[in-house]
């Protein structure tokens, strides 16, 4: 790269697949990100990342361990009486040489931040600009518009600008809005003490054990896992519509009632529903789906993310596609010369070998959810674990040829 100009770069989107894209193609390209909000701040849940994802990380210099990152050693499965089904380790580092991480959602996102506007990274600092709302983007001409008119040119643009992506409509062509899929979600955080002031069966001695345990209950769900540290448990509770006691709608922000979530989990044990009655705020977010798109790609442009192929969280595969697709822009696009057909090139092989993989993570979130209850707790940790190993693009692509769409 010392010879080659550097790439002009529009990310639209500053959440964990806009920076990690900026942090990880700042060495060679000059990275604008244009993001919506008037303020950057990332709220909701934990996320749980896989050997795959934490590694592309650490190669980045984004060590999630210091990031108040708790590494999940074993899975536990329970039923809604209450009773353990299974209980197995991991093993990351023996199976992939790397570990696999429960990290709350502001702190991944306080960490890519960082990394992505640090003058201490290599190349150059991405520039972030708020309250810039993408209103129209020219693939072929390389520029976006924003809604006080402003233009501004690339190189490369990158749609990460989630489920509701301005982006995508330009990319693809026909009606690409997410749907609902009949399924809600709840999530709240809840503190080591809170758990321990009740005796709860969770708790060993005076910390959580990093233990990621699912509840199965007829067609509910529960998650909780420890994350900053073991200071905070990450809580998640699966709900279909038909059973949900109030509202839901797709703003990620969106206030949820306790009361309503007690009374769609009142035929748990209370060994859960204790858990629940300590819930003070809780979230709730509608969950939205796509089929897979038939192309991420126009001109100079690629979705990616979310914005390309969003997911159910029943895999733990949202955020570990979103840093893989960041790594596949990385390892193609410092090849690509400016010029459109190289630009074009470098993403088509993006999209070529990015597109199978994520549509599989799609459909066995799917597979995996309410809406799919016959699969429920059915699932070994280490069908889940095979998900979460990659290896990053490049490797992929060589040791997995029947994933690959041909050019």
């Amino acid at each position: 790269m010392a010879n080659q100009a550097r790439l002009k770069v529009i990310i639209v989107g500053a959440g964990i697949a806009g920076l990690t894209a900026g942090l990880m193609l700042r060495e060679f390209s000059d990275i604008t990100i244009l993001e919506t909000a008037y303020e950057l701040k990332e709220v909701g849940a934990a996320v749980t990342l896989g050997p795959g994802a934490v590694g592309i990380l650490r190669r980045f210099g984004v060590h999630l361990d210091k990031e108040g990152g708790v590494v999940a050693t074993h899975t536990a499965v329970w039923t809604f009486k209450g009773k353990q089904v299974a209980f197995a380790p991991f093993n990351a580092i023996e199976k992939a040489g790397e570990v696999n991480v429960s990290v709350h959602r502001a702190d991944l996102h306080s960490a890519l931040l960082r990394s992505a506007t640090s003058a201490d990274g290599p190349g150059t600092p991405c520039k972030i600009l708020l309250n810039h709302a993408v209103v129209k983007v020219d693939s072929d001409a390389g520029t976006v518009t924003v809604g006080n008119g402003t233009e501004f040119t690339a190189d490369v643009i990158i749609g990460a600008d989630g489920v509701r992506s301005n982006v995508r409509p330009f990319v693809v062509d026909g009606d690409t809005t997410a749907q609902p899929t009949g399924e809600s979600g709840y999530r709240y955080l809840l503190r080591p003490e809170d758990l321990k002031a009740i005796n709860h069966p969770l708790m060993k001695e005076d910390t959580i054990p990093p233990t990621i345990n699912v509840v199965i209950g007829p067609q509910k769900k529960l998650v909780l896992y420890p994350c900053r540290g073991g200071q905070v448990f990450n809580c998640l509770a699966f709900v279909p519509d038909t059973e949900l006691h109030e509202t839901s709608s797709e703003k990620w922000q969106r206030k949820g009632d306790v009361n309503a979530l007690l009374e769609s989990y009142k035929d748990f044990d209370p060994m859960w529903t204790d858990i629940l009655k300590l819930a003070k705020d809780v979230g709730l977010w509608q969950m939205r789906d796509l089929e897979p798109l038939p192309n991420w790609v126009k001109g100079r442009t690629i979705v990616i993310g979310d914005a390309a192929h969003p997911m159910l969280p029943h895999q733990a595969a949202g955020a570990m596609s979103a840093i893989e697709d960041a790594e596949a822009l990385s390892a193609y696009l410092r090849k690509a010369k400016s010029d459109p057909a190289s630009i074009h090139e470098a993403l088509d092989h993006v999209f070529r070998v990015r597109h199978k993989r994520a549509s599989s993570c799609q459909s066995r979130s799917r597979a995996a959810g309410l809406v799919a209850s016959d699969n429920i707790g059915k699932q070994s940790p280490d069908e889940l674990f095979a998900l979460w190993i990659y290896p990053g693009a490049e490797k992929y692509e060589a040791e997995h040829p029947e994933m690959v769409i041909p050019k």
